[in-house]
């Protein structure tokens, strides 16, 4: 099955911007045209693009916990990708009506090029049988998306342009990370070096936004507060590997994100702008769940004693980002 069968494509978000913009297009509108009907009323409306591309660092952790039937602790087990570099690019699009109103989106793609994978493994009340395994990131793939609705209220004061309001709307994001030569208590593992792990986070968000305009100069700053579902997978498959060891499925639906974007864009002419953003997120779920794949165990390699029924409970997710970018803008 395909990683992204959750995935909205960038094409059907296009498609949903341009569906938007190209009824206006058709009328051959200009920059903030004021089109009278019959009652004065004037709508004005601004389209806004920009092409985007920069660089971020993510760090992702999960801890895992599982139980015995008398619900005692029989396994804890931690993962850590840390310092993961990510180059991106994608675009973005608003459309702005009354010069109050505003529809905007967003679509970026990334390739992760470094970053190194940790994974403890702690089995309880056997504290000797301990494994760690070490490794670092072959390569992986991100995607983000997200859309929203808002207002502005405008706040200008003599020679001063700022605005202000609250915005809502949906996102969409993922990782897909492969991890290259593994380690595990300091030997190689041959099997774990085709280890991959994807997740995703979405759901519904709400934030509020301020603009300050001086001399062509706009600079901005936005909060989101995101109210995510968590969802991810392990899976290991090879010659070498049982039926379905170290395959799992873990998901939340309790959680949040934060997000805080400054940035500072400079309007060139009249219709090209050329900006750059700041944006940091930090995201955390807790009380998920952890749904295995039991490999097919020989009792008999094992003097005839199977392990225990384990249960699994996903006690703690977190993800925190840090990435600048830069854009390349127009507006008619």
């Amino acid at each position: 099955m395909n990683r992204y069968y959750k995935c909205p494509s960038v094409i059907a978000i296009l498609f949903s911007i341009v569906s938007l913009v190209s009824p206006l297009a058709a009328f051959e509108w200009s920059f903030f045209t004021d089109y009278e009907l019959d009652t004065n009323f004037a709508f004005d409306y601004e389209v806004c693009g920009a092409f985007t591309g920069g660089y971020r660092v993510d760090q992702i952790r999960t801890e895992v916990r599982g139980f015995d039937v008398s619900l005692n602790d029989r396994l804890r087990d931690k993962l850590k990708i840390s310092n993961m570099g990510i180059w991106e690019v994608g675009g973005k699009c608003r459309l702005t009506l009354c010069q109050q109103w505003f529809i905007q989106g967003h679509a970026f793609v990334g390739w992760a090029h470094k970053g190194r994978f940790e994974e403890t493994t702690n089995i309880i009340p056997f504290e000797c049988l301990l494994t760690s395994t070490t490794s670092h990131i072959h390569n992986g793939e991100t995607q983000d998306y997200s859309v929203g609705l808002g207002y502005m209220f405008n706040l200008s004061f003599c020679d001063v342009c700022f605005r202000m309001g609250p915005s809502a709307g949906w996102s969409w994001d993922t990782h897909f990370v492969r991890i290259g030569e593994a380690e595990t208590n300091f030997f190689p593992d041959f099997i774990l070096s085709e280890l991959k792990y994807e997740d995703y986070w979405q759901g519904p968000w709400m934030g509020i936004g301020a603009q300050y305009t001086w001399c062509g100069i706009e600079l901005g700053l936005c909060y989101e507060y995101h109210f995510p579902t968590w969802r991810s997978k392990w899976s290991l498959r090879g010659p070498d590997v049982a039926p379905g060891a170290f395959s799992d499925k873990r998901h939340s639906h309790h959680g949040y994100g934060n997000i805080v974007t400054l940035d500072a864009h400079y309007c060139i002419c009249d219709c090209l702008v050329v900006g750059v953003d700041f944006k940091y997120q930090d995201w955390s779920i807790k009380e998920g769940r952890e749904k295995g794949e039991e490999p097919i165990v020989d009792c008999t390699a094992l003097g005839g004693i199977c392990p225990a029924p384990r249960h699994d409970k996903m006690a703690e997710s977190t993800w925190k980002s840090y990435g600048l970018q830069v854009d390349l803008g127009f507006s008619f």
